[in-house]
Parts: C-alpha cells; sequence; structure tokens
C-alpha cells in the first residue's frame, strides 16, 4: 500500500492598512531600534490630524526646530500613500534638506526617493514608484513651483519649512514692468496709485533721468485702497497683453 504525502496550503496573511498615522508608526517594521517612541507632542499632532484634519484640504502643523516635524510630516505622507494610494510629494527649501529627510526616512523605515537636479537624471524605477505611489518622493520647491514643474501630478504635498516656499510662489505669481522698458505700461499703472502713495516716492518716480542717483524706496499700495482699483488694473494689464502679442 502506497501513500500519497499531502501539500497543505499556507495561508498567507495580509497586513491590514494602519488605522492611523500613530499607528502606523508602530508597524514601521524596518525602523531604527533606536527610535524606540513617538514623543508625546507627536502623537498628540497626528491624533488631532487623524480626527478633525483627515479630509481637509490644507492643514498647517506648527513645530519648533528639533522637535520631530520630519517625522509626522512622513507619517502623514506614508499614512495617505498606503491607505489611499497617493502619490505624495515631500518639498524641502534646499537639496542638502532633501538629503537629511531622505536619511532620516531610512532610520524610520519610510519608503521614500530623494530627488535633485534634472529630471532626466533621475532614476526611472524610483521615480515610477512615486508616480505609482508606492513611494513617497522627496525633493526641493524648485522642482514643482516653476513653468515647467518635474512633478506635476501628487496628490498630497507636504512642505517642510513652509515659509521656505515664499520665494518660489511668489516668482510664479509676479509680475515686473519697468518704467524705462515698458514706459507705455508703467505710467499707465503708475497713474493710478499717483495719488495714493507717499508725494515723496511719486517725485523720485517722476524723474525721467535713469542716470541720476534715486534713493531705493519701496512702497506698497495699502490693500483695502488696491481693491478699490482692480478693474482699471485689469484694463491697464489687457492692454498691454494686446499690445504685446500685436
Amino acid at each position: 500500500m502506497s501513500s500519497k504525502g499531502f501539500q497543505f496550503k499556507k495561508r498567507v496573511s495580509k497586513l491590514s492598512s494602519p488605522e492611523s498615522p500613530e499607528e502606523l508608526f508602530l508597524d514601521l517594521r524596518k525602523r531604527d531600534h533606536s527610535i524606540e517612541h513617538l514623543w508625546s507632542h507627536q502623537a498628540d499632532i497626528l491624533r488631532d490630524y487623524n480626527s478633525n484634519h483627515i479630509n481637509s484640504e490644507n492643514v498647517a502643523v506648527e513645530l519648533p526646530t528639533g522637535s520631530g516635524k520630519t517625522l509626522v510630516g512622513l507619517l502623514i505622507g506614508e499614512y495617505r500613500r498606503i491607505v489611499n494610494k497617493e502619490r505624495v510629494l515631500y518639498l524641502c527649501p534646499t537639496r542638502q534638506l532633501v538629503h537629511q529627510v531622505h536619511e532620516k526616512s531610512k532610520q524610520y523605515g519610510i519608503k521614500a526617493h530623494a530627488f535633485i537636479g534634472k529630471k532626466n537624471e533621475y532614476p526611472p524605477e524610483e521615480f515610477n514608484q512615486y508616480v505609482n505611489g508606492e513611494a513617497i518622493a522627496i525633493s526641493t520647491y524648485r522642482s514643482l513651483f516653476n513653468i515647467n514643474p518635474h512633478f506635476n501630478d501628487p496628490n498630497i504635498i507636504i512642505c517642510d519649512d513652509a515659509h521656505g516656499a515664499e520665494q518660489y510662489i511668489a516668482s510664479m505669481w509676479s509680475m515686473n514692468i519697468n518704467r524705462f522698458d515698458n514706459s507705455d505700461i508703467f505710467w499707465k499703472i503708475f497713474s493710478l496709485f499717483d495719488g495714493i502713495l507717499p508725494t515723496e516716492f511719486c517725485d523720485i518716480m517722476h524723474n525721467d533721468n535713469p542716470a541720476l542717483p534715486r534713493k531705493l524706496i519701496v512702497e506698497k499700495v495699502p490693500t483695502p485702497l488696491f481693491v478699490d482699483y482692480l478693474d482699471q488694473l485689469r484694463g491697464c494689464l489687457k492692454i498691454q497683453t494686446i499690445h504685446t502679442i500685436g
């Protein structure tokens, strides 16, 4: 009598999605053993986010330097990547900070890749992992805020040191009109606010000789008054646009 061996099918257990960013921290298997716990303020912020801001369009988190804000940001990003299959982009002001955050992500056991330099030099496999929601992308503000962004379809953007993005964002929404190179449009706009701006400033601007030394003075039209002139300002800019195209 011959006997046949039976092959038992092994049950493969699937890891369930974490219920919160805080729980995700406990599930990070590749986390450095020296990072045992969240600090109490980190846990408080993550709980507040999960309870009250998980569906908010914009969320600001304020923490002092050295208080673990990078871990908070990465946990939120990793949680949304895993649960919602979202493309997560983590932005830093400088390349040095990109490398620092990337090293932190390795210590935390969070899958992320650093992207700096030219887009055509990005490792294709790593970039595709970001596109497919398989890893977080870490890059500079410049890679997003320019006329030809390297990342044009992130679902979630995490801004580290958000104040550092001011210069990049402002440049995208600013218009510079030189009084000598764009004389017509400059004086049309200036005439709108001539009676609002300080007299000394207006006298300096009316000096037509570019060779004469002028004081470096910056003036801002008061916002409440500026709003009253928006329609007229749009009219001036529309004239300039038509003139430029023609």
